[in-house]
């Protein structure tokens, strides 16, 4: 089994953002890649500045091949959250006041049924069958995934309404 991270981006901003529409981008952008998503930590308690830290994990992963998986985790840590009430366009709307880290790690796993794994041998014959059999196959589904978490990426980074660059 060989595991290569190929994405990994960490944002941070202090402000005034939509949490309920940060959750439902990381939901859609996994339902629409069919990947498995769960929640995998979720922590909720009250910080030294009279907020809230919230912690959110999830891991996400979707088969490609019957050799290659991909597996995608998104954090949110938040420090000093507050909700807050904004007045747009003549409209009350619930948004959260606070620091946020969002953390993105993508990589792929070939061989994750783990058929080389019986043996010393077939270890080896994996970074054979890798390094020259499959390793077209693997780079493109390697690039496809870059793509997939930097469009991720970009979603979340302008319903934080920061700039992109590039």
């Amino acid at each position: 089994m060989e595991e290569e991270t190929v994405f990994s981006v960490k944002t941070s901003k202090r402000g005034v953002f939509d949490m309920d529409k940060l959750y439902s981008a990381v939901m859609k952008w996994y339902k629409s890649h069919d990947f498995k998503a769960v929640e995998t930590k979720h922590k909720d308690k009250p910080d030294a500045y009279g907020g809230r830290q919230l912690y959110h994990e999830w891991t996400g992963d979707a088969k490609v091949t019957s050799y290659i998986r991909f597996f995608t985790d998104v954090v949110f840590e938040l420090r000093e959250a507050t909700p807050v009430e904004i007045k747009k366009d003549n409209k009350k709307l619930k948004k959260t006041r606070a620091r946020i880290n969002i953390t993105i790690n993508s990589k792929t796993v070939a061989d994750w049924r783990k058929v080389f794994e019986k043996g010393p041998f077939l270890k080896r014959f994996e970074k054979l069958v890798n390094k020259y059999f499959k390793k077209k196959e693997i780079s493109s589904h390697q690039g496809q995934l870059v793509a997939w978490s930097s469009e991720l990426h970009n979603t979340l980074k302008k319903l934080l309404e920061m700039e992109t660059a590039g």
